[in-house]
């Protein structure tokens, strides 16, 4: 019995020492595989082949696995739309020959050989054979390869999600004949058009706006935006795009994703040609004649984008790009009275199978520009208030030239370059008449000036960057990336004639002076990285940059006694700063993904050692100035969510340090404008700002509800503050940059919510609720005060943006407000203040096609605005814009009548506010007018298309 007891234990460890040899031999041949990734294509068309069965044998031709291929859509470097059929197998990394097989009813059986040869142990997949089918010979031409799409909708549905993208239906929306771009984006449910170009989806900024999925004109919005004719577009997508260079690598970084915007055209705009002009005019009040000119052509071939644009006006109709930050305003783009012009062009060349791509884009601009101005202040200051109002107009007149060009290729390396040089001339002519007092009623009046200033000014500069990055069989791999910009200014020209009063001296002072400050700078940079791939989540990269840059900039200074204008060189000076900088840092990446759920952590450390040198020759000082810095810059990003994306949190967290400039630290007055003396401090320090965001998305799909909960802070310590000492009996400021540890911080949190709300989705409804509150910290001090008490200033602000949207059949309507309040709180008070500032605006837009081929369009808005010191601007102003088009020849040509500001009432308004004090500014808006234009679009297919 014990004997048979002993020797059933023995078999029992045998057999749980075999299964447990057995499972592990099963889970490290699961880890020691590696996929095998290729693509089927139509061996004439090039055009992917969908259900293409795939078999995977070994060279005995036993079975290793089978799969049919599945499609996904690209577009290549000229915006084209191209589709694949990919095959994927998990194979052992051992070296090995397989056979793949491919199989389709419509064409020709295909054999490819792949040899499986040594590949490193980190590396998570290789590339297959890339496998052309020979159509069968009886099969129908028009079976197999994909040539087109062909789509059939029984109703058009506006907006749909697919997968984490976000669909819209250009055709399902009414757009009035004529209309550009804009005209269709403005009336995309969720999506937010400001007048500089920023578009905003559901509260979130759009980063590219792209054409077909390619660069067009990146970073300048409007030139797309104001001259693509809506009806070229099939529809717009929004999402997530990932780099190029990723996409060679085969990495999936949430990080390094931009919120991409594409505008997809149709396939009869895609390929061929199409162009579109518009010209026309109509009076104004005043009994100016307004007009407009601008014309559009693009041209596609399988490889090549060729686009032309040009125009010229005077309606305000700019299409330059404006990185425009600030408070709200009322129509910005309508401030001023412009006379622009335009011409510019891209030429996009795309090799085989998107080896190689190049884009060359040039851009010309001319303006002259109009602008009159009246604004009243108050500055803080720690024992009382000085308040002022001033007027002015001037005329500017800018020009440009810009040439950029984008250069990739993609094989065995990645290489990419980017370069660009811009020229822009400048004449201004301005004046300025100023008063400041000691009261808001304006009576107890210190100084007032009177200027008459002229200037011309040139600027040439260019700039470049390139990244090398080759892949090891390891999966490593290593980047190597460079760039440098250059900048040369000067003022052939500039002069300015001063009268200031200094109304309690009883005293007068006349400078009729003129100033000469050429400059250029140069900066070069190269760093050197390795991306070590520990596994296939996890991934570390160590890196090493270098820096060094050259700034010279001299100013010299001429004021006129009775003869002529002399050299002053109590303000005159001549200074060169050059950097060198050593960066190494290190970078930590993890991600995973499955069916249900993702998450991606980002984490970087990087270490600056900055050498700062200035030399600075004046009369009064010449010196040299030679500091060390050493800066700390930390980055942490994280994203998690669902698969489908319906679901989704990020956050990020990272810290900047900024040097002051050297300029700042020469302690020696320039006192040029008698008015306003500056001071240097040589005892400046680093301010760091810590900047953080975390954002959470929900999506229902089945409802089109998008929620988006937003939240987000930044705090500088440190902080470079321009603080001055006050003279109350001549109003003459001081002014020396100080550094204040703390006080300056701000919080913004936002919620978007978006849905439809019924079941045809003919209603749309979109909110948005927003608070931020700014805390700024500033000094000021008036002459004799030993009191140095802080100036600080905290600002509240809500905002709320309601709008319902209907649209249904033959109408789109939409009723939307903007509501904004501010409430001000000063630690230092004096008398009545302003502390709480309204700005309502609510109203409608909608447009209705009416028969006989005629679209009515209008936009009527009434704004409120109170709690501003200038009574004239607390009032309500009701705006309205109108415009009835009328199309022909199934559209060809185009008639549009269209009223702006029918009932006189556009007025631009900004109000600022800072630790050291608020400003309300008006400026001038252009006057209501009428404007007739005629439009004529084209389109030019190629004669194979027509053939057919």
């Amino acid at each position: 019995m014990k004997r048979t007891i002993i020797a059933a234990l023995f078999a029992l460890v045998a057999v749980s020492a075999f299964g447990q040899t057995d499972s592990t031999k099963v889970k490290k041949e699961k880890e020691n595989r590696i996929g095998l990734n290729g693509t089927v294509a139509d061996s004439f068309t090039k055009a992917a082949i969908p259900d293409v069965k795939v078999t995977l044998l070994r060279d005995d031709s036993t079975v290793v696995g089978t799969m049919h291929v599945w499609k996904m859509s690209s577009y290549s470097g000229v915006g084209q739309s191209v589709s694949t059929t990919n095959y994927h197998f998990l194979v052992s990394r051992q070296p090995a020959k397989y056979i793949l097989k491919f199989e389709h009813p419509n064409y020709e059986t295909t054999f490819a050989d792949f040899e499986m040869k040594h590949v490193g142990r980190r590396r998570t997949d290789i590339d297959g054979p890339k496998v052309y089918m020979k159509k069968a010979a009886k099969a129908s031409h028009f079976e197999g390869g994909e040539i087109g799409e062909v789509e059939v909708k029984a109703t058009k549905i506006k907006m749909v999600w697919k997968g984490d993208t976000l669909v819209y239906n250009a055709d399902a929306f009414n757009v009035p004949e004529g209309s550009m771009l804009d005209g269709l984006i403005k009336q995309l449910p969720g999506v937010e058009l400001k007048d500089n170009g920023e578009i905003f989806v559901n509260g979130k900024k759009i980063e590219n706006l792209t054409l077909n999925g390619a660069d067009f004109f990146k970073g300048k919005n409007k030139i797309m935006l104001e001259n693509l004719p809506y009806f070229t577009v099939k529809n717009v997508k929004v999402y997530k795009k990932q780099t190029e260079l990723n996409k060679y690598l085969g990495i999936d970084d949430e990080n390094k994703k931009e919120y991409t915007m594409d505008v997809v055209l149709k396939r009869e705009y895609s390929i061929g040609g199409s162009a579109n002009v518009e010209a026309g005019g109509g009076p104004s009040d005043g009994g100016d004649w307004r007009y407009k000119l601008k014309g559009f052509g693009l041209r596609f071939s399988d490889r090549t984008r060729a686009v032309a644009f040009g125009g010229l006006n005077n309606i305000n109709e700019t299409m330059q790009y404006s990185d425009w930050r600030g408070e709200y305003t009322d129509r910005t783009s309508q401030a001023g009275d412009n006379h622009f012009k335009q011409v510019g062009g891209q030429f996009v060349y795309q090799a085989p199978e998107n080896k190689l791509m190049n884009s060359t884009e040039v851009n010309a601009t001319w303006s002259n520009n109009f602008a009159e101005s009246r604004s009243q202040s108050e500055t803080f200051m720690n024992e009382v208030s000085t308040f002022g109002k001033s007027e002015g107009a001037g005329r500017s007149k800018p020009s440009s030239f810009s040439l950029e060009n984008s250069f990739r290729s993609t094989g065995k390396l990645h290489f990419s370059t980017d370069m660009s040089i811009s020229y822009r001339r400048e004449n201004n002519e301005r004046e300025v008449w100023s008063l400041s007092t000691s009261d808001a009623l304006f009576q107890d009046s210190i100084n007032s000036s009177w200027s008459r200033s002229r200037s011309k000014t040139e600027m040439f500069s260019g700039s470049g960057n390139g990244d090398l990055t080759f892949r090891l069989p390891s999966g490593d791999y290593f980047s190597f990336s460079f760039d440098g910009s250059f900048n040369r200014y000067r003022t052939p020209e500039s002069s300015s004639l001063n009268h200031y009063v200094y109304h309690q001296l009883g005293t007068r002072d006349i400078r009729d002076r003129r100033t000469n400050s050429p400059s250029h700078s140069y900066n070069y940079q190269g760093q050197l990285s390795y991306h070590y791939q520990l596994s296939k989540k996890i991934a570390i990269s160590p890196s090493i940059a270098f820096r060094n840059s050259s700034d010279k900039s001299d100013n010299h200074e001429y004021l006129r006694d009775s003869i002529d204008y002399i050299f002053d060189a109590l303000n005159s000076y001549e200074q060169h700063t050059q950097n060198w900088n050593w960066q190494p840092g290190v970078s930590f990446r993890c991600h995973n993904n499955n069916k249900k759920w993702f998450y991606s952590l980002y984490a970087s450390f990087q270490v600056n050692f900055f050498r700062e040198k200035m030399d600075y020759t004046s009369e009064p000082l010449t010196t040299s100035i030679t500091r060390h810095y050493t800066q700390l810059a930390p980055s942490v990003s994280f994203h998690f969510g669902s698969s489908d994306n319906k679901h989704s949190i990020s956050s990020y967290y990272n810290v900047w340090s900024m040097t002051p400039s050297v300029t700042n630290l020469i302690d020696r007055p320039i006192t040029s404008d008698p008015l306003n003396i500056f001071l240097g401090n040589p005892d400046l320090k680093q301010s760091h700002q810590h900047n953080m965001r975390t954002e959470y998305t929900l999506r229902n799909d089945s409802i089109n509800q998008t929620i988006r909960l937003s939240l987000s802070g930044h705090l500088t310590q440190n902080t470079l503050s321009n603080g001055y000492t006050y003279n109350p009996t001549t109003g003459v400021r001081t002014y020396r940059p100080e550094n204040i540890s703390g006080g300056n911080w701000n919080i913004h949190s936002s919620v978007n919510w978006s849905r439809a709300l019924d079941k045809k989705k003919t209603w749309f409804i979109s909110n948005e609720l927003s608070f931020r509150y700014t805390k700024s910290t500033g000094l000021t001090l008036t002459t004799g005060s030993t009191d140095s008490e802080l100036s600080r200033v905290g600002t509240s602000h809500i905002g709320y943006k309601p709008s319902l949207t209907l649209s249904k059949n033959k109408l789109t309507l939409n009723v939307n407000g903007n509501f904004s309040y501010r409430h001000i709180h000063r630690n230092i008070t004096f008398g009545e203040q302003p502390t709480d500032v309204w700005d309502i605006a609510y109203g409608l837009n909608g447009t209705y096609k009416l028969p006989w081929n005629f679209t009515f369009d209008t936009n009527l808005t009434m704004h409120s605005r109170r709690g501003y010191t200038d009574e004239e601007m607390n009032d309500n102003r009701l705006y309205w814009d109108a415009s009835l088009t009328k199309s022909f020849k199934q559209g060809k040509w185009a008639v549009k009548l269209r009223g702006y500001d029918l009932l006189g009432q556009v007025s631009s308004l900004n109000y600022y506010i800072s630790s050291q004090g608020r400003t309300e500014r008006w400026t001038n808006s252009m006057r209501r007018y009428a404007l007739l234009t005629v439009s004529y679009r084209f389109s030019q297919k190629p004669k194979k298309e027509n053939n057919e």
